[in-house]
Formats: C-alpha cells, sequence, structure tokens
C-alpha cells in the first residue's frame, strides 16, 4: 500500500468530519443555511476523493471513463453547494445569475451522460500507472 491510498481516504474523512458538524451546527440553528451548503460541500469533496482513488485502481479505459462520468456528479453537487454558500452567507449576488449558473451546469453534466465516455475526453486510449514521489 502506497502513501496514495492512505492519504485520499484521510482526506475523504476529514471533509465527512467538517460535513457532520456543519449539519449538527445546521440542526440546532435552521435558520443558517450556509451551514448546511457547506456541509453538502464538504461531503462532495469526499465523495471526488473516493472517486478518484478507484480511478487510481482502474484497470481499463472503459472503467476509467465510466467513473470519470460519474465523478462529475458530486463536482456538480459541490458547485451548487458553494453557489448556494455565498448566496446565503454573503447575501450577494442576483438570484437569477445564480440559477442561471447551476442550470448551465446542469445542462453539462446532461450532456455528459449522453456522449461516450464523457465530455472530459472524446476516448480514452489507454491507461498507464505511474510512481508517485
Amino acid at each position: 500500500m502506497n502513501w496514495v491510498e492512505v492519504l485520499w481516504p484521510m482526506i475523504s474523512a476529514a471533509c465527512l468530519t467538517m460535513a457532520g458538524m456543519h449539519t449538527l451546527v445546521w440542526i440546532k440553528s435552521r435558520w443558517s443555511p450556509a451551514n448546511l451548503a457547506f456541509a453538502v460541500l464538504a461531503a462532495s469533496v469526499a465523495a471526488i476523493a473516493a472517486f478518484e482513488l478507484v480511478m487510481m485502481r482502474a484497470e481499463s479505459p472503459a472503467e476509467f471513463g465510466a467513473l470519470l462520468r460519474w465523478q462529475l456528479v458530486p463536482v456538480f453537487v459541490g458547485f451548487v453547494a458553494i453557489l448556494a454558500f455565498i448566496r446565503f452567507y454573503f447575501n450577494t449576488g442576483r438570484t437569477w445569475l445564480l440559477h442561471a449558473v447551476w442550470t448551465t451546469r446542469l445542462a453539462g453534466l446532461i450532456l455528459n451522460f449522453s456522449v461516450y465516455p464523457n465530455v472530459v475526453y472524446s476516448r480514452i486510449n489507454g491507461l498507464r500507472h505511474i510512481e508517485l514521489f
């Protein structure tokens, strides 16, 4: 087991701990939706780290492409959580612009599931495992 396989679950655990703490703060004070948005963001970052760890172990280009396709779902959720956090915490911005931004991102996510292998790559020819440090 190398250090990356230890570090990535630790990152996920730290993010889930932050998500849990902010969820408890939100449960105690429902008038603060920014805490809920931050908790959702932290949980989505944990999911992204988990997807990355599984992608690092992918054996075939098809498996890597499928995982990358599904990884964009927590990326979308985290993106929307960032928008919600900014809106609720700073109480700034135009509401119509907020909705335009997340619906555009949603259209990109839908497009991601309609093309093969995904919107990031037009094709994945092969995988190569490398040593880090």
